[in-house]
């Protein structure tokens, strides 16, 4: 079983309709345009998500492990926030040592190693990834803010079908955020 949660509240993620306003030039006011800039702001953070490879905003994680046996657990998942419990099959917590990530901006994946070599059918592991609203840095922020504008006007995207060279300012601007080893 492989469960992923988003935030619910559009308050939780790093930009604000007002910002996505004031970037796409819109100062309209209705209702509808808000609502549909809710569905922006989800899908734009998504997708710089994915450019990237790991969680912006703080997303929760339920994995279930079938069959597990050893003294580690390695999660191919970035941008560890919080490890917040890991049950064997009787829903008992499973005592862990530490937990290791790549010495990188942004670690790629995460480590558990037990106290002890364990055996459980399932292992489950709940766990968050990504920033609180307030810490995802700038420059992804202000990628959310483009990507937003791309999705919404193209004219104040990104780029104009009009370049004779593609040359895209999100791509560009992102290769600082990516991990070399994802």
């Amino acid at each position: 079983m492989y469960t992923v949660t988003l935030p619910s509240d559009i308050n939780e993620y790093p930009v604000t309709i007002e910002q996505v306003i004031t970037q796409i030039r819109n100062d309209s006011g209705q209702a509808e345009v808000d609502s549909e800039l809710d569905d922006v702001i989800r899908d734009a953070t998504e997708i710089i998500g994915k450019m990237v490879g790991y969680d912006i905003v703080t997303t929760t994680y339920e994995m279930e492990f079938q069959e597990f046996s050893g003294s580690s657990l390695t999660v191919q998942k970035g941008n560890l926030k919080s490890l917040v419990s890991v049950l064997d099959a009787n829903d008992a917590s499973v005592a862990y040592e530490r937990i290791t990530r790549p010495n990188i901006r942004v670690p790629n994946k995460f480590t558990i190693e037990f106290a002890n070599s364990i055996e459980a059918d399932p292992l489950t592991l709940n766990f968050t990834c990504g920033w609180d609203k307030n810490n995802v840095p700038r420059g992804l922020r202000r990628m959310i803010l483009v990507k937003s504008s791309d999705l919404y006007a193209e004219e104040r995207g990104s780029y104009t079908f009009s370049q004779s060279k593609y040359t895209d300012l999100i791509e560009r601007t992102l290769r600082m955020y990516r991990n070399a080893y994802s």
